[in-house]
């Protein structure tokens, strides 16, 4: 199992010929707009308000990602730039498995492992949790779902407790700053040890 960012990058190519808009008006559409989420979005205009994730403060609100900008910022795999509670909202909508946004079946069928034996457990889009969820420090059991952005937050939810945690990291220019040279192994090793921090102070 690899990750793997042409796939996604294809995926979101695929729906934007399905759905005949391109995938930033789409977002807008049928996600951001049903939630009411207005801080949303690809191409933020408001550069003042996003946090640089690039070397140049001349690269403010432009996204980190060796692909996402030959296709105009808007891809499948990257390009996304949102507020917290924006974030929060997005989690919320997980705990209530889609809240109308997409069917009851469509979500257990994205959220359930379907890599087993392979080297990581992934759902559709999601990081499916069991015992090789190393980056969780054992704060989720088994079943819940998540996903680790390179330069953007890690979050994880199990929708059956209401348990979750966002964790607004960067996962390179951190260390590519601190280091001259990325160390994402140390970013999910900092996860861990915050989940299982959290999991010791609220005796979970």
């Amino acid at each position: 199992m690899l990750y793997s960012c042409p796939g996604f990058i294809l995926l979101g190519k695929i729906l934007e010929k399905v759905d005949g808009k391109r995938l930033d008006t789409a977002f807008l559409e049928q996600v951001a707009t049903p939630l009411q989420r207005k801080e949303s979005g690809f191409l933020p205009a408001e550069r003042e308000r996003i946090v640089n994730s690039n070397r140049s403060e001349d690269e403010i609100s432009l996204i980190n990602d060796d692909n996402c900008p030959f296709l105009g910022g808007v891809a499948g795999n990257a390009g996304l730039f949102y507020s917290l509670c924006d974030v929060r909202t997005y989690v919320t909508m997980l705990q209530n498995r889609g809240d109308n946004l997409f069917g009851a079946e469509l979500f257990a069928r994205a959220v359930q492992n379907w890599t087993p034996g392979m080297s990581a457990s992934r759902g559709l889009g999601f990081q499916y949790v069991d015992d090789r969820s190393p980056q969780t420090g054992n704060l989720f059991r088994e079943g819940s779902v998540g996903h680790c952005g390179h330069t953007g937050q890690s979050v994880f939810v199990d929708e059956r407790s209401g348990l979750y945690a966002i964790l607004p990291t960067d996962a390179t220019i951190c260390t590519v700053r601190k280091y001259g040279t990325e160390r994402y192994g140390e970013v999910m090793r900092m996860r861990g040890e915050i989940h299982r921090a959290v999991k010791e102070d609220f005796g979970l």
